[in-house]
């Protein structure tokens, strides 16, 4: 359909069905079942009647099992525990999902302060447009547990983008790109609070070896990051520096594919209304 079609659809559907709310409740009785459902949104459960909620339903139809879902979910959870005055790092921040949506946050707390970094030279590109005019830097160069040059093999997409080493689903065999990389220690990251968000394809441990420094400090209150199944070794590891476990889709606690770990000593001092100790 093309941009003409669709605006005169939409041009029709406002002046014909949402100005007589009679026909517009006749057509619903045709298209949306007469029962519940328990649904997800956000990662919020939602018990809904498919026709008298049925804004709910259809938008749980369209973004059911796809990217934009999960996605939705993780910001949502991040967005629970920055705080003002809090560092985000957003590492494999591709164009800016997370980055253009928490950055938000800056203009009501312009202390914050928010990294976005990506090794693909075009996504980074477009990140930076993204987010300009907010408070966020942007950093063209891969994450590792060491400073080099990394290589990388093309994806099906730039969210495919993967380090040799990584994840290679996705990827195109027989391409190589070599991109700048850089320890998260080696960084000048501003802040005593850090929330890391990490979506590096397979490469999470290279980056926390790399970030050791930044985590032994206590700086890092929750980090975001991927977990394959089976793998019990992270989990612990976290674990072990002192981090509380929890599925970062919904925030039960718990270890998940999608893992938020959160310092005890951070949420100790939250539920007491007290800023957090040193507890290195």
């Amino acid at each position: 359909m093309s941009l003409m079609e669709n605006r005169l659809t939409s041009f029709l559907v406002r002046q014909v069905i949402f100005r007589h709310p009679r026909l517009m409740l006749f057509l619903t009785k045709l298209s949306a079942p007469d029962e519940e459902a328990d649904i997800q949104i956000a990662g919020a459960p939602l018990r809904v009647h498919k026709r008298q909620e049925r804004s709910y339903w259809r938008a749980y139809r369209r973004i059911h099992e796809t990217y934009l879902e999960e996605l939705l979910e993780l910001i949502i959870s991040l967005a629970t525990i920055v705080e003002p005055g809090d560092t985000f790092i957003d590492a494999g921040a591709n164009v800016g999902m997370y980055s253009s949506t928490l950055s938000r946050l800056g203009y009501l707390f312009p202390t914050m302060r928010f990294y976005a970094i990506e090794p693909h030279p075009e996504a980074a590109r477009r990140l930076r447009e993204s987010v300009r005019g907010r408070n966020v830097t942007v950093l063209n160069l891969a994450l590792a547990d060491r400073k080099g040059r990394l290589q990388f093999r093309e994806g099906t997409s730039t969210l495919t983008f993967s380090a040799v080493g990584g994840a290679n689903d996705f990827t195109l065999p027989g391409t190589g790109t070599m991109v700048e990389a850089s320890r998260l220690d080696d960084l000048d990251i501003v802040g005593d609070s850090i929330v890391l968000k990490l979506s590096v394809r397979g490469y999470e441990r290279e980056v926390l070896v790399g970030a050791s420094n930044l985590m032994a400090s206590g700086r890092v209150k929750a980090i975001a990051v991927y977990c394959e199944p089976g793998d019990r070794d992270l989990p612990a590891e976290l674990e072990r520096q002192g981090y509380a476990l929890f599925d970062a889709r919904t925030l039960e606690p718990g270890k998940a594919e999608q893992m938020l770990a959160v310092r005890r000593e951070w949420l100790r001092s939250a539920a007491n209304g007290s800023m957090p100790a040193d507890d290195t």
